[in-house]
């Protein structure tokens, strides 16, 4: 053997022999070699199930597609639609054999009789608040009574969830291995305090001028023209100033709770002695945020400082006027600021985290199958509940579901969609209803329109969901999946509102790493799978809009009402006053209020870091 082949194969052998001591991506190869954990757990995912999974996700996802290509919207369309997507999301779940984590892993095993009346009992509360929501959304409710069976309801759910989390095993125990009651436990209070600032008034009272008429008109009309794409706002034609999350909030929402969505029509039971409030529809997904927001809040807080810290910092939060108006909103402000606040708070429970600690699994025994249920679940449960929807959704547009007297069956086209509000084209002030096509400019090549289609757009982003579950098929490491939730909230936020959704966590974050120091933990933020997730989940329709409509589209959301309200002040009212930073300090004075006076305290305790407390306390002050 000669010298060059001896060399070769110590190499190869080296690298046989010390796995552990190279980056766990090829992505990473340029770091320092200290920077590089040590150990990096292998990830190896089960075993797949091809039929009972495949055959699962493929009949749900089948079932909204049947709705999303119906010509019309139905009336239960939504419901069934959200419905076939859960099922079609459990079934790639299952498919991935991520039910069936090894015997080691099972924390605790759930009998189907010890779950069976916490179950009930959050079935029967679920129920009930879709109910009562749904009843005085139509008017069938008066305020009081409205606002009093919701938010009892509501906090009946929360209750219930709760004892579903101590039968199945996960809150049986708290963090020092003890049974906590729910009564002593700080996050339930976070919660309810949440709840009963901001629910029982919330569809109440008139949605208010300017904004939340406004983008209510654009989510009625997603539902009025069946086009989850084009935005259209009444006499204005195209509405391009604002992503898309907030209408398709309510849209969803009007949808699910009945909400009488044609022309005319939202408040057409006046005439038969009912008063509907569809603002209990519209705003019920803001509340939702809010109080999500609060929770993970207060659990990044907890991680670092205590629980009585965490709760104290939430319900100051909570109590603050902007955050409590925001709360009562159906802006786009809201989406923005509290999924920004969860990607935070999972982003501070990550950095605390052990990142050899992996997240455990419990055990439920259904009709003779056991499924073992892991935060693997949670996560990549959500990215596939956000993603599938928007994939069905954009191939359905090439293909029209027909009955008779039609040939009946699936007619496939090319994109088809329309300008002007359906049910008033024609009308004084209103477009006529034309056939649109797609825009020239928006093709980077001549002859490109037909790759385009959204069916293939469809196809290429199921073939990203599908690689972002390949890379992480086997992964049940707790830090890496806090990291993956914080990414998908950071792209929930883009959808909100645009780059700064997205663009906000990764600053904090870098500069965190930064001013730490710690550039190790550059290798388990998940940048890769986290980018991933933000193309997947929020860029679906930034890219079909650009490839309906083009250059004009971008021009506008992108440059006038993003970069340009945001460096020239294009939409500023204040004309004359002081717009500078110190414009946002004095805001800030209102905003906080009552506990203004705080916020010295707070900025000389912050000064004082504390670099040598256990805990991460120093890390969290920088």
């Amino acid at each position: 053997m000669s010298d060059l082949e001896e060399k070769q194969v110590a190499a190869a052998s080296a690298l046989v022999a010390e796995p552990e001591a190279r980056a766990p991506f090829s992505l990473f190869a340029w770091l320092p070699r200290s920077w590089v954990p040590e150990k990096t757990p292998p990830i190896v995912g089960n075993k797949l199930r091809l039929v009972r999974g495949g055959v699962t996700a493929v009949l749900g996802g089948l079932f909204a597609f049947v709705f999303m290509s119906l010509e019309a919207q139905v009336r239960w369309g939504v419901p069934l639609g959200i419905l076939g997507i859960f099922v079609a999301s459990f079934g790639v779940l299952d498919f991935m054999g991520s039910f069936d984590d090894p015997d080691e892993r099972v924390a605790n095993r759930a009998s189907g009789e010890r779950l069976q009346k916490p179950l009930l009992c959050a079935g029967l509360s679920l129920v009930a608040t879709l109910f009562f929501l749904g009843l005085a959304a139509r008017g069938r409710l008066p305020v009081w009574g409205a606002g009093t069976l919701i938010t009892l309801s509501f906090i009946a759910l929360i209750v219930s969830i709760f004892y579903v989390g101590v039968a199945l095993g996960p809150w049986a125990l708290d963090e020092n291995g003890q049974p906590r009651p729910l009564s002593k436990r700080h996050g339930f209070w976070v919660v309810l305090t949440g709840t009963l600032l901001y629910l029982p008034m919330q569809g109440s009272y008139s949605l208010s001028d300017p904004w939340e008429t406004h983008y209510g008109e654009v989510a009625r009309e997603m539902l009025s023209r069946n086009d989850w794409i084009s935005t259209w706002w009444a006499q204005d034609g195209w509405f391009w100033s604002k992503p898309v999350l907030d209408f398709w909030m309510q849209a969803l929402a009007m949808g699910m709770f009945g909400v009488n969505y044609r022309p005319g029509m939202m408040l057409a039971t006046n005439d038969a002695g009912h008063t509907p409030w569809p603002e209990w529809a519209v705003r019920m997904p803001v509340f939702v945020l809010t109080i999500v927001a609060l929770y993970f809040l207060y659990k990044g807080v907890a991680k670092v400082f205590g629980r009585r810290a965490g709760m104290v910092g939430a319900l100051i939060l909570a109590t603050m006027p902007q955050w409590f108006l925001l709360a009562h909103q159906t802006i786009t402000d809201m989406p923005l600021v509290a999924t920004l606040s969860t990607a935070m708070g999972l982003l501070m429970i990550g950095m605390h985290t052990d990142p050899d600690k992996t997240v455990r699994g419990y055990e439920i025994s259904i009709f003779g199958s056991k499924f073992r249920l892991t935060g693997f679940h949670l996560v990549f449960g959500v990215i596939l509940l956000s993603a599938l929807p928007q994939i069905l959704y954009l191939c359905s547009r090439n293909v029209e579901l027909q009955w008779f007297p039609k040939t009946p069956g699936f007619r496939p086209h090319g994109d088809e969609f329309w300008s002007g509000s359906k049910g008033n084209c024609g009308l004084p002030g209103n477009e006529a209803c034309n056939g649109q096509k797609p825009a020239e400019s928006a093709w980077f090549f001549k002859h490109s329109v037909d790759v385009l289609q959204p069916a293939f757009q469809g196809l290429a982003w199921a073939a990203v969901l599908g690689f972002v579950l390949y890379l992480n098929w086997g992964e049940r490491r707790a830090q890496r999946l806090y990291f993956m939730a914080a990414w998908y909230f950071a792209a929930i936020a883009t959808m909100g509102k645009g780059p700064a959704g997205f663009g906000l966590p990764i600053l904090v974050t870098f500069a965190y790493i930064a001013a730490t120091r710690k550039w190790e933990k550059l290798t388990s933020v998940e940048v890769v799978s986290g980018l991933l997730i933000i193309l997947v989940v929020s860029m679906p329709w930034y890219f079909a809009m650009y490839f309906r409509h083009g250059q004009q589209f971008t021009d506008r959301l992108i440059f006038h009402d993003m970069y340009k309200r945001a460096m020239t002040h294009v939409h500023d009212t204040n004309e004359g006053d002081d717009v500078s930073f110190r414009f946002y300090i004095w805001q800030l004075g209102y905003a906080l209020f009552p506990w203004t006076g705080l916020v010295p305290a707070g900025l000389v305790w912050w000064t004082r870091r504390r670099d040598d407390a256990s805990g991460g306390q120093g890390d969290v002050s920088i």
